[in-house]
């Protein structure tokens, strides 16, 4: 996104130069003209390109082909960018989606992606075979479901980003599923409670990793 805006910034910039380089180079009426022929030097070999470029004008036969280019430039790169800027907020309030489902045991996120959510109530170990189960079916893993600097076993909520179309298998996405339950197998179960406060952290937390997941989606 910011080397949208910098590219952008940078071409205001230039088309700011080019139209003060017109304004001072023939676009002022009140500057006095130069004659409708052509000067010559003394020794008669090279024309005066400024008398060249008023007398055209002056007829409105002068075609600028760098002018016409940069305006167009201009309005495909404004057009552009707005777009992004309009697909990136409504893709972080929700209203439109990529093509994409989110398997989740978080209520917070199921109701956040309400259209495209997968809800279950069950631990994560159920999530991930649900996930696995989809890879097999021929979608691909979009947000890694090892992502975050909680543990799978420290926070009992947890969502994972995959396609909504399947194909055939997609090897790397099982074996990210894969690992990520032979981890999740390997650590200790958690057997703590945890507070109402505590477990809403849980909930916006993993909501957090979602919604950038889903927003780095191009």
């Amino acid at each position: 996104m910011m080397a949208y805006v910098l590219g952008y910034t940078s071409l205001f910039t230039f088309v700011g130069q080019y139209d003060t380089f017109k304004k001072n180079n023939g676009d002022d009426d009140k500057r006095e003209s130069h004659s409708d022929k052509f000067t010559m030097t003394p020794k008669g070999q090279e024309m005066d390109c400024r008398a060249i470029y008023e007398t055209l004008r002056q007829k409105n036969r002068l075609y600028d082909p760098a002018l016409k280019l940069t305006e167009k430039w201009h309005k495909c790169c404004f057009s552009f960018f707005v777009k992004i800027l309009l697909r990136h907020y409504m893709m972080k309030m929700g209203v439109v989606l990529p093509n994409i489902i989110v398997v989740t045991n978080n209520p917070d996120v199921a109701e956040k992606y309400a259209s495209v959510s997968n809800y279950r109530e069950c631990n994560v170990l159920s999530i991930f075979e649900e996930v696995r189960d989809a890879i097999h079916k021929g979608v691909q893993i979009i947000s890694h479901p090892l992502s975050g600097s909680i543990k799978p076993n420290q926070t009992p909520y947890k969502s994972v980003v995959i396609s909504a179309k399947g194909g055939t298998l997609d090897f790397k996405s099982l074996q990210i599923i894969e690992d990520a339950i032979a981890t999740l197998k390997r650590l200790p179960e958690n057997t703590r409670s945890f507070d109402e406060s505590i477990l809403a952290d849980f909930r916006i937390i993993d909501l957090d990793h979602i919604m950038s997941a889903v927003l780095s989606i191009k």
